[in-house]
């Protein structure tokens, strides 16, 4: 924005100086083909001062790619926020985990009060045990292994995530809706859920 704004003042500052010089060109007696040329060029360079204001101040879409990685052998998830844009973003996270219902805590990170700073073209990995949620319910992984069936999978444990972001000129953006997975114990990996749950 700042270099918009500098570029935007340059422009001014060259029609004026542009401008004072015809007023004394022409107050000079000069011919009448002088004065137009002049008068061209003042045009020419203020077209050229606008566009390039205005390529200054545009701006990609802003959005945050997110996703979750589950590694099976620490029970670790990953919380990844990608930013593919060229600017600059405060990205905040939204992670809900609810266990046969039950909302659990996840901390700061996790619930849009930790600001996650991404610079262009960069990615941001957060994580936790799939076990700490699981634990605040007073359950274990073997627990949720043996309760498991066809009926009650998509129910056991299941995850949201949702993002926001605002960029370094106050631009914001978010999901409208949060991604939905629910966590297979017998298959031991998550499922990204599209319908109703």
């Amino acid at each position: 924005m700042k270099i918009g704004k500098s570029i935007g003042l340059a422009g001014v500052f060259t029609a004026l100086v542009v401008l004072v010089l015809v007023w004394t060109l022409q107050t000079m007696c000069l011919e009448q083909g002088t004065l137009v040329v002049l008068s061209l060029t003042l045009i020419a360079v203020i077209w050229y001062t606008y566009f390039t204001h205005q390529l200054a101040v545009k701006r990609e879409p802003l959005a945050v790619a997110a996703s979750i990685r589950y590694d099976r052998q620490s029970k670790e998830v990953l919380i990844i926020a990608r930013n593919p844009t060229n600017c600059y973003l405060g990205t905040r996270l939204w992670v809900e985990v609810e266990v046969y219902g039950q909302k659990t805590d996840l901390g700061d990170d996790y619930t849009g009060k930790t600001v996650w700073h991404l610079t262009p073209y960069f990615e941001i990995k957060g994580h936790f045990s799939l076990e700490q949620p699981l634990k605040q319910v007073g359950k274990t992984f073997s627990d949720m292994v043996s309760e498991a069936n066809g009926e009650n999978q998509t129910r056991q444990l299941r995850l949201f995530l949702r993002v926001a972001w605002e960029d370094e000129g106050g631009k914001q953006g978010a999901y409208p809706a949060p991604h939905r997975w629910y966590f297979d114990f017998r298959r031991n990996e998550f499922v990204y859920q599209v319908g109703p749950f």
